[in-house]
């Protein structure tokens, strides 16, 4: 059994052929896919956002070898109504109508979902 690794994602194709030029039939080809990521279970748990409930600025706190890539917020009814690139440590909410929000925070590999509310 063969293993191949992507380190930044990718595709693999495949190209299945009869072992002599006149089977035809049905063939099947198993793949295992699994994924390593870097941020372990216990740095997820460690993604924090305060104080919560907020009425102006939302803080997210997250161990030091967790990149946030961008952090993205959606409503109860799961549109989306905000987002931010890079390294958020402070979003802005108070242009935010009161009310639940879900919090999608996007770091290498992972994404971390949490919930927070508007006053």
């Amino acid at each position: 059994m063969s293993t191949l690794t992507f380190s930044d994602g990718g595709t693999l194709y495949f190209r299945v052929l009869p072992s002599s030029s006149n089977e035809i039939g049905t063939y099947s080809l198993h793949i295992t896919v699994s994924a390593s990521t870097k941020i372990d279970e216990h740095e997820e748990t460690l993604v924090q956002l305060y104080p919560n409930p907020t009425s102006e600025n939302l803080y997210v706190t997250a161990p030091e070898t967790v990149i946030i890539d961008f952090v993205e917020i959606f409503n109860e009814e799961g549109q989306h109504v905000k987002s931010i690139k890079g390294n958020v440590s402070s979003i802005n909410v108070s242009e935010l109508s009161k009310g639940m929000y879900f919090i999608r925070i996007h770091t290498e590999g992972v994404v971390v979902v949490r919930k927070f509310v508007k006053r």
